[in-house]
């Protein structure tokens, strides 16, 4: 008898753990949040459903029941199918294509989140912070760092104040089988001062076309490209999503590769982690992407900007904050590189400035105009330096694609 493939026992382990059970968290469920379906086209189409408690997939209610999932009223169109939600707690494992992480009344220190993938073509995991609130960022030898509480996925920390925020994950399609998402607090019993801690999260896996999904994990093909959702047996199918194919509905929100953050739609808005309404203060050690799709007559990428105020280290009369201020030719220990990384941006100013990095002040108040050829891509950058007297809180900016 032959031995299976690794395809088959993926196969067989993916199809296994439609069988894990998800323990309810005991924390309240709300839809106050922003998330990331609300201004996507054909959104009921999509699988993406609107219950009363929350976002979900629409599915048949006995297989939402045995992932673990809710069936509360919701607004699924298709004949048969339910808004399936579901709700995670701290050591729940999740293996549904939408999953919210609450807090509940009662945490552990450590809370960990066990995310399976649901098949072999997942590449990335959105994250919409609809609640997030952790402690502030504690400056430890002039840094500011999650000392006290931290949110971790991955190599990815966070801590603070991050209502609206989202960040994706990217996923190794076919060899990564779950992420781990976990909160480290300290005790609020010894330290009642502390602020009381909040989260909610919606998790959304994104799947990639089966060709690129196998391009990402080393060009091994799919099983006869069946999705692993489908389960073939005697009995009628058990479809787990809508038709059409999920990884095509699921383009709308698929970022490039390595973008923390992706925003599909031709205008919105944007700013920095922690930022509290120009009272918070970003992290150190941060360096990531932030992606906006580019169709295909779009020319210019234009940015108007509500708060800029960024680390630095010297200004001058000529130069306010911009290109060597904030990033030096020559590397120069002890001087700040905090920046917002603009590619070919021309500042509305007159006269107009063009550069490419922008720190301290020198986008407050004004705008930027970029029109570099390729993706719509911007960089923020922050370092281990910080000085009290050069408040590092961030930058918020609307957007507008045309």
């Amino acid at each position: 008898m032959r031995n299976p493939s690794n395809s088959e026992v993926f196969s067989i382990v993916a199809i296994s753990l439609v069988f894990l059970q998800l323990t309810s968290g005991t924390g309240t469920h709300g839809n106050n949040g922003i998330g990331p379906f609300q201004n996507v086209a054909n959104r009921a189409t999509y699988g993406v459903c609107t219950s009363t408690v929350g976002y979900g997939t629409c599915m048949r209610r006995a297989d939402c029941l045995q992932a673990g999932g809710e069936t509360p009223p919701g607004d699924c169109a298709m004949k048969g199918t339910y808004c399936c939600t579901g709700f995670m707690g701290c050591g729940d494992t999740a293996h549904l294509k939408r999953v919210y992480i609450e807090r509940e009344d009662i945490f552990d220190m450590n809370c960990n989140h066990n995310i399976i993938m649901i098949n072999e073509n997942i590449c990335q995991l959105r994250l919409d912070f609809e609640e997030f609130e952790l402690s502030e960022p504690t400056i430890v030898g002039g840094v500011p760092m999650c000392l006290v509480d931290s949110f971790q996925v991955k190599d990815f920390e966070l801590c603070g104040v991050n209502d609206g925020q989202h960040v994706y994950v990217d996923v190794t399609p076919g060899t990564q089988l779950n992420v781990e998402l976990t909160f480290t607090l300290m005790d609020r019993v010894t330290n009642p001062a502390l602020v009381n801690p909040r989260w909610r999260i919606l998790v959304t896996q994104i799947e990639c076309a089966p060709a690129a999904a196998a391009f990402a994990r080393g060009g091994r093909a799919l099983m006869e490209d069946v999705p692993i959702e489908v389960v073939e047996d005697s009995r009628e199918p058990r479809v787990l999503h809508s038709a059409p194919p999920a990884y095509i509905l699921d383009q709308d929100i698929l970022a490039p590769r390595g973008c923390l953050q992706y925003f599909p739609n031709p205008s919105g808005m944007i700013e920095s982690f922690n930022f509290q309404n120009g009272m918070g203060t970003y992290p150190g050690n941060m360096n990531y992407a932030i992606c906006f799709r580019r169709r295909p007559n779009d020319k210019r990428i234009t940015f108007t900007t509500h708060f800029f105020q960024l680390g630095f280290t010297i200004l001058s009369a000529d130069n306010e904050g911009y290109d060597n201020i904030c990033f030096t030719q020559i590397e120069s220990p002890g001087r700040s590189e905090d920046y917002l990384f603009i590619p070919q941006a021309v500042r509305q100013t007159f006269p107009n400035v063009r550069a490419s990095y922008f720190c301290a002040q020198s986008l407050a108040n004004t705008s930027v105009i970029a029109t570099q050829s390729g993706p719509f891509v911007i960089h923020f950058n922050s370092d281990s330096l910080y000085e009290p007297q050069r408040p590092e809180i961030g930058f918020r900016m609307s957007y507008q694609i045309s």
